[in-house]
């Protein structure tokens, strides 16, 4: 789990489960038939921290595509686990429910491929 909590953006209070690293990777959400860009700005073992212009609500079940060029698709089911605003924009904290395995691979990918930093 990503959050614990969330507040409002002045009195944000969030406690880390796992270690986070920051990324920044071109996705796509797609609920029913709403597509929005986004952008996954940091990955843990089982969740994304996303920024996006559209605001989703608590329990939302959201699919991510990367749009990214790669060789294999990359796609993730996600629960949003808490939303908040920022600037104009919603940073999502959210855990994958769907396509675990191929989370794992992005996961190791990501770690291996250009030493992300870690959130602290």
């Amino acid at each position: 789990m990503i959050f614990s909590k969330c507040a409002g953006p002045s009195d944000h209070a969030e406690r880390r489960c796992e270690v986070r690293h920051r990324t920044y990777l071109a996705a796509n959400l797609a609920k029913k038939t709403q597509n929005n860009f986004a952008t996954i700005v940091n990955i843990s073992k089982s969740g994304l921290g996303i920024r996006t212009g559209k605001s989703f609500n608590k329990g939302d079940i959201v699919n991510v595509f990367l749009t990214e060029k790669r060789k294999n698709r990359i796609s993730v089911k996600i629960n949003v686990l808490a939303c908040r605003e920022e600037n104009g924009e919603y940073f999502l904290g959210t855990k994958i429910v769907g396509g675990c395995e191929k989370h794992v691979k992005l996961y190791n990918e990501i770690l291996h491929s250009h030493r992300p930093s870690v959130i602290k």
